[in-house]
């Protein structure tokens, strides 16, 4: 019988609940998950000691990802970006006080271990 391969959508699922995991241990409280308005998503919202942090996961079966520029196209930033304005209007949040975060998350099929790296404040 063959292996069972999860869908994409699965993979993405499980690269954003070890990455909350990962958030949460560094005391970040989860304000929103799947957040989308209109056609617009971020994956994770949440704040740090600090700020309010938006946070795009791309999980990867591979290490093809090895920074930011490899998984995010423009338009895809631009994208986050409108989401992250319209959030921060609907909640009333100053602009300087929010940021963008990528985390790139590598799962090895034949270890079922995972790695991530995350990038802070990819928008600077």
């Amino acid at each position: 019988m063959a292996p069972i391969r999860p869908s994409l959508k699965d993979i993405g699922s499980l690269g954003e609940n070890l990455v909350e995991e990962y958030l949460v241990k560094n005391k970040w409280k989860i304000l929103n998950r799947n957040f989308r308005i209109g056609h617009l998503e971020i994956d994770i919202i949440a704040r740090d000691q600090k700020e309010i942090v938006f946070v795009e996961v791309k999980t990867r079966t591979s290490h093809l990802l090895d920074n930011p520029n490899q998984a995010l196209s423009s338009g895809q930033i631009q994208k986050i970006k409108r989401a992250m304005l319209l959030y921060s209007g609907i909640n009333k949040i100053c602009l300087e006080n929010i940021r963008f975060d990528f985390v790139a998350v590598f799962l090895n099929n034949n270890t079922r271990k995972a790695n991530w790296k995350h990038y802070i404040d990819i928008l600077k």
